[in-house]
């Protein structure tokens, strides 16, 4: 008898009885980590088994923090290095980046919570056919605003710095005065929302380039 899922399943209700939405924090961010070494961990030399796995679990996570009250949420998904990995390994995770931006479309969860799905990153790097579903699920959920999905996807903290600071260089060459709001628009995630304490799903206590 596999007692995995009943022993899971009870962890995950204790979880919830512990959140309270008048505590909860107002932006969760998390860095999806540690797929491929719990491929190899389970005897598998191929990393896509880890992305697969992990990608399942997302949403149940997502659940848990939807009922909990978080407004937004920041999943560091596939940054701009992630591109320098093997063929092989890229266009797995492009393939279920594909098939998890299509599932949005009729997933009962977010329509329930209303949740806007965003992607933030260079999108233009991705492949078409991912393209077009990251813009089917934006559009799917445009008029959503209880929640906020952010996905970051093809996506660098340096980069965004970069592209911020040219946006602020517009904003002064055109002699627009710079405010805190203005900084946060020239954010590719602001969401109004402060990212205080990401989460990193391998149990490391360290930061990727996606939050720097």
């Amino acid at each position: 008898m596999n007692l995995t899922g009943p022993v899971y399943r009870l962890y995950e209700y204790v979880l919830h009885r512990q959140l309270h939405k008048d505590q909860a924090p107002r932006h969760v961010g998390i860095i999806l980590d540690g797929n491929r070494r719990y491929a190899r961990q389970h005897g598998l030399e191929v990393p896509w088994f880890g992305h697969q796995k992990g990608a399942q679990k997302v949403m149940d996570v997502l659940r848990i923090l939807w009922e909990a009250g978080v407004k937004v949420c920041t999943l560091y998904a596939f940054s701009v290095e992630n591109f320098e990995r093997s063929r092989d390994e890229v266009e797995e995770i492009m393939s279920i980046a594909k098939e998890k931006f299509s599932e949005v479309v009729g997933n009962p969860d977010v329509h329930k919570h209303k949740v806007r799905i965003k992607a933030i990153g260079r999108v233009d790097l991705l492949p078409e056919e991912v393209q077009l579903a990251i813009a089917q699920a934006e559009a799917e959920t445009e008029n959503y605003s209880d929640h906020i999905l952010n996905v970051a996807i093809g996506y660098s903290g340096r980069a965004e710095l970069v592209d911020a600071i040219q946006a602020i260089g517009e904003k002064i060459r055109d002699n627009r005065t710079l405010t805190a709001h203005a900084w946060g628009s020239c954010t590719s995630h602001s969401s109004g929302a402060m990212l205080k304490s990401p989460s990193r799903t391998n149990s490391e206590c360290c930061l990727s380039s996606a939050a720097m």
